[in-house]
């Protein structure tokens, strides 16, 4: 059973039937006539903030669910999930997930997931709608639930150097691993300043997902208004922000967010995937000692070419690239080249993954003359677009470089690899 918790790990849905009252008699409790709790042997911990299994359940944190539910009439609200954001709300008010983790001395990885997507599906609004209206036909979500998610993920690190009451270990000083899926950036900005620097430093692997998509940018499929390259907009700015967003904008906190990575010195891999493009103008991420990131993951982000470049740095003395895996979607440059970033890469000895996505140059960038037209954004995608026929090669080059190693690539990055 040990064992089990060990490699499998706890998993908590506090939105869930009696979860509280189970996790808090089996998970949590602290007998000391007990040689040892699934808390004592828990390396993985999983919260879930409303159930992977159920994607209805999505609306626990919507106000309103008209539309939400297929099943449901126009304004009707459902008891199962008015319930469901009770108990979630309960759990978190009672300070269930800080004890949690302060009773899981051996936890190695934390996850905090919201499985979900939120978006404003609607766009185009009538050109006759007052101020208040547009505000009140976007997402409504329950603001106050939200902020309590907020204040319990922040305090799960401002408990750090609270020891166990049987193991007298300090809660949090095995943590390596920490993946997070939540509502906002703003929610980043507060987490970055209440996490202590010592856990931020202990950290190797962090990924920082943000779910709330509406509004303007939010996602690349709002894009389908847009006109051509002549047009001044995006054509996505029929699209209205939910009231969270309206609140506490994601590019408003972008560089709060950047200032969580900035703290972890020691990351080996690294994830983040925005929604409103998440602009990395605030990353000054350095690696400590020797160490280097191993393996990178963007979705949804716009860079620089020297921030990419530092990313792909170790901090040894040659400054060598000892990247082994590099996943990036939906990425626009501001500046430079992909082909420095893909010569770059292509010096890494140890690079055994490597898949593109979507790459572009951002229209208002240093670089935005090598951008290539693209007339459906919303639905047209490629590896690249890029006027620059060396961007091209070099990328092909490290398709070749990965398959020769032994590993397959995915069948549209080789038949990318064909056309070039």
């Amino acid at each position: 059973m040990r064992v089990y918790f060990k490699y499998v790990g706890a998993v908590f849905i506090p939105s869930e039937k009696n979860a509280l009252e189970l996790f808090e008699e089996h998970v949590i409790s602290q007998k000391r006539n007990v040689p040892w709790s699934i808390a004592d042997a828990t390396a993985k911990f999983t919260i879930e903030l409303c159930s992977p299994e159920n994607e209805d359940e999505a609306a626990i944190f919507h106000e309103s669910h008209k539309d939400m539910i297929s099943w449901v009439k126009s304004g009707d609200r459902v008891p199962e999930l008015d319930e469901g954001a009770e108990r979630l709300k309960a759990a978190l008010e009672t300070g269930t997930l800080a004890r949690a983790v302060q009773n899981m001395p051996r936890l190695e990885s934390l996850v905090i997931n919201l499985n979900q997507e939120w978006r404003d599906d609607e766009g185009d609004w009538d050109d006759s709608e007052d101020d208040e209206s547009i505000v009140s036909s976007g997402l409504q979500l329950r603001l106050e639930l939200l902020q309590t998610v907020r204040e319990s993920v922040a305090a799960i690190f401002t408990l750090y150097g609270v020891p166990n009451i049987k193991t007298g270990i300090s809660h949090l000083s095995l943590l390596t691993y920490l993946r997070l899926t939540l509502p906002c950036a703003y929610d980043f900005a507060q987490l970055a300043s209440s996490m202590p620097d010592t856990i931020a430093l202990r950290l190797r692997h962090l990924y920082l997902e943000i779910v709330d998509g509406t509004g303007p940018g939010g996602d690349r499929s709002y894009t389908h208004s847009w006109q051509g390259d002549g047009d001044p907009f995006d054509g996505d700015e029929g699209h209205r922000f939910s009231n969270l967003q309206r609140q506490y904008p994601n590019t408003a906190y972008m560089q709060d967010m950047c200032g969580l990575v900035n703290q972890c010195n020691n990351l080996e891999s690294l994830g983040l995937v925005g929604t409103q493009c998440i602009n990395l103008k605030g990353l000054h991420w350095q690696p400590a000692n020797d160490a280097g990131l191993k393996s990178i993951y963007f979705s949804r982000v716009v860079a620089t070419e020297e921030q990419l470049l530092s990313l792909l740095t170790s901090g040894r003395e040659d400054g060598a690239c000892h990247t082994e895996a590099f996943d990036i979607e939906d990425v626009e440059l501001m500046d430079g080249t992909w082909k420095s970033v893909f010569s770059r890469l292509l010096t890494s000895s140890s690079l055994v993954f490597f898949q593109v996505y979507n790459l572009k140059y951002n229209t208002r960038g240093h670089s935005a003359h090598l951008a290539r037209y693209n007339h459906r954004p919303w639905e047209n995608v490629s590896e690249i677009w890029s006027e620059s026929r060396q961007d091209c090669k070099n990328l092909a080059d490290l398709i070749r470089t990965v398959e020769r190693r032994g590993i397959k690539a995915v069948d549209r990055m080789k038949q990318y690899d064909k056309s070039n």
